[in-house]
């Protein structure tokens, strides 16, 4: 029997490594080896990631053992291909990637050698903001004494959400200025990071009249706690990550806030999408037995001015209204 999205992400946040290895990760190749490092104990061997950055094209390959240097040459070319072959999404200008800087990193040279034959892949593609995205390949290779890591691959998905945010901070901004942007607790964009982000969107969203909206997620423990435990907070950005598109932009705003902002989508809508979060958060009983909370959005629908301080005031309101009358619910600011 198969998983729900937000339950499988909540599995890979407490089964894998990534929670500890990602925080630890300051550029693309290093979220690209601990990817690698989670997953090829459970059978996804070689992984590639091809990054578009202010027209720098990069692309890796990282695997566990040595491979020899032709096929890593083929390997390459073969992702490549694949990348090339992807259809764009949003802005994203898909650059020349037979011009990209290339580099081969093997996590064990004292591993021995694995065959180099594709058994099985899967090409994800991430937008990561104006003009930028990222493209990874999980790939098991072909070994007789081993069947193929059906867990894994149901457990990839979960991974790469996971990895997202970390991505979207290293594409969007210079790499050396990346520390800081991610909120370790919980995975998610850090409160400076965020309004950074918002505000970018909002600016851009007034030049092409798309509508926005903004969501906020407050937590009220239920008994005394001093702090919310860490581990609480990973499985509420679980939760949220896996319940919004990979293109919203999620962030931590507070000791116990939370806000996703929603490109190209009206209040309505959004309120779905938050009915959607809570709804997950009520099913898991390790968060609902430990906070109460409640969720408010509030938008801009093409019409008057748009800031975004009211649209956080806006959407707080409504948290506090749901707060107040049903707590558990979303409610939309009008």
């Amino acid at each position: 029997m198969g998983i729900d999205a937000s339950t499988a992400a909540v599995r890979a946040a407490e089964t894998s490594r990534l929670p500890d290895m990602l925080p630890q990760a300051h550029t693309p190749l290093e979220v690209l080896c601990a990817l690698a490092e989670d997953g090829m104990p459970c059978g996804l061997d070689l992984w590639a990631m091809a990054v578009t950055r202010h027209d720098a094209p990069e692309v890796y390959l990282c695997t566990e053992a040595p491979v020899d240097p032709d096929c890593a040459v083929s390997q390459l070319a073969h992702f490549i291909a694949s990348a090339s072959a992807l259809p764009c999404e949003g802005d994203l200008l898909m650059p020349d990637w037979s011009q990209a800087a290339q580099r081969v990193v093997c996590l064990d040279p004292q591993h021995p050698p694995r065959a180099g034959e594709l058994a099985e892949y899967r090409d994800t593609h991430l937008p990561t903001g104006d003009q930028t995205g990222v493209i990874i390949r999980a790939a098991s290779l072909v070994a007789p004494d081993r069947p193929a890591p059906a867990a894994a691959w149901e457990r990839l998905p979960s991974m790469l959400q996971y990895a997202a945010p970390y991505l979207r901070s290293m594409s969007l901004v210079d790499p050396d200025t990346t520390r800081g942007m991610i909120d370790v607790e919980s995975g998610m964009y850090s409160w400076p990071y965020f309004m950074d982000a918002i505000e970018r969107e909002v600016d851009r969203s007034r030049r092409y009249q798309s509508e926005l909206s903004l969501a906020i997620l407050e937590l009220k423990p239920m008994r005394v706690l001093g702090e919310i435990p860490g581990d609480l907070h990973r499985r509420v950005g679980a939760h949220i990550v896996a319940n919004v598109r990979r293109s919203d932009i999620v962030g931590r705003v507070g000791k116990r806030t939370y806000a996703v902002f929603f490109h190209g989508t009206g209040p309505r809508p959004a309120l779905i999408a938050a009915g959607r979060i809570a709804e997950a958060l009520g099913a898991d009983e390790a968060i609902a037995g430990i906070v109460s909370f409640s969720l408010g959005v509030s938008g801009w629908e093409k019409a008057g001015p748009v800031e975004v301080g009211t649209l956080m005031s806006q959407a707080g309101a409504a948290a506090a209204e749901a707060a107040l009358i049903a707590p558990g619910s979303a409610f939309v600011y009008v």
